[in-house]
């Protein structure tokens, strides 16, 4: 990209973003890789676009392979930029589908469709050592923002707990600082795993340690905690009694291209849904 000259005007042939997008940030349409706005793009069904939530991007890749591979199937692109721009991105047309891994709030319903596709339960886990087997609500979040320090404090053995958290910026790390924390963030004495599968390896060596997982992921050698007397499972997880949930949406405008909606239609099909449970979400069909 052409840089801007010093009077802050861009120099003759520079690239410029499409007249639609003058309401959105110039960030907003690098999150998408210059994807352009509908009426910018070479026909409505020349390419599925697909952009948002962070912790969903993975995923999203995982969906869109599979959906490649299929016959007939037309191009689509997956970024990330988070839940929120997603949701402006669809609502602005500058993409055909947001990944959204929270509920939409009031102010962004207005014109737009969501679909339910799964649902991420957020385990608090232990080593199958540990000889701790439910807490209540209060009692994790007291643990997690280091105000409780030893395990005799919540019924367990006089011994320090060790609290594995997740790397700042992970979808996961912020999923349990908002739905469990209420915006309060993980104790600064945590010591940290860059993956799912790095945190679950050292709860797993740890009989005093307690770390988080997506429900799918908490397996070989943890065990997920009874949280206010409801276990962790998919049922409890798409029932909405697990206290730990988020919902994974997709979301697109009411009047949307007919190959997002085939898109769609792919993930809430069995395969889509298989690979949602892959990657340790809860599907919303068997």
């Amino acid at each position: 990209m052409a840089a801007l000259g010093e009077d802050g005007e861009r120099p003759p042939g520079a690239w410029r973003p499409p007249a639609c997008a003058a309401a959105l940030p110039w960030l907003l349409l690098l999150a998408v890789g210059q994807a352009g706005c509908h009426g910018a793009r070479a026909g409505a069904e020349a390419v599925v676009t697909v952009a948002g939530s962070t912790s969903l991007q993975a995923f999203a890749q995982a969906w869109a392979e599979a959906w490649r591979a299929r016959p007939g199937a037309v191009p689509i692109t997956v970024q990330a930029g988070g839940s929120t721009t997603g949701v402006r991105l669809v609502a602005s047309g500058a993409v055909d589908v947001a990944t959204v891994s929270r509920p939409l709030h009031p102010g962004e319903r207005g014109g737009l469709a969501e679909t339910l596709v799964g649902h991420e339960a957020i385990a608090l886990v232990v080593a199958d050592a540990s000889p701790v087997v439910a807490l209540r609500l209060d009692e994790a979040r007291a643990i997690l923002t280091g105000r409780t320090t030893r395990w005799s404090e919540v019924g367990g053995p006089d011994r320090p707990i060790r609290v594995v958290t997740r790397e700042h910026g992970s979808g996961t790390r912020g999923a349990i600082e908002e739905l469990l924390l209420g915006g309060d963030p993980v104790t600064d004495a945590a010591l940290v795993g860059e993956s799912a599968a790095v945190v679950r390896e050292m709860v797993r060596a740890d009989p005093d340690a307690i770390g988080y997982l997506s429900l799918g992921q908490a397996a070989l050698g943890v065990r997920p905690l009874i949280l206010d007397g409801v276990a962790a499972t998919e049922e409890s997880a798409a029932s909405g009694r697990y206290p730990v949930v988020r919902p994974l949406l997709l979301v697109t405008r009411e009047a949307r291209p007919a190959a997002a909606g085939r898109f769609i239609d792919f993930v809430l099909s069995p395969d889509g849904q298989a690979l949602l449970r892959a990657q340790g979400y809860v599907p919303v069909r068997p």
